[in-house]
């Protein structure tokens, strides 16, 4: 969960950053994928993340061509649960909130 993020608008010179945010200042839960991976050859565990993007919305896309998927509430406990699922592996329409 995030109360907002950064994105930078390449167009200008020096770059301008431009914070996104609810309105009301709720956080916003932002799609993403955890892996631990264990090295074979010297057993070293490496923890990794990334967030998943898509498309701009309206608002985002004079600014970037890409945004985080943003999760609504009802599809959170979904992504949450350890085992694959089916709904998780669509991509997500430009802009749409999973």
């Amino acid at each position: 969960m995030v109360d907002g993020w950064y994105e930078w608008k390449q167009s200008t010179k020096p770059k301008t950053p431009y914070y996104f945010h609810r309105k009301d200042g709720q956080l916003l839960t932002l799609a993403g994928l955890w892996e631990e991976w264990t090295a074979p050859d010297t057993g070293e565990v490496l923890n990794t993340c990334t967030l998943i993007t898509t498309g701009p919305n309206a608002l985002m896309a004079p600014i970037h061509d890409r945004m985080p998927v943003i999760l609504a509430p009802e599809a959170q406990e979904v992504w949450l649960r350890p085992e694959p699922q089916e709904a998780c592996a669509r991509p997500p329409r430009p802009g749409a909130r999973r």
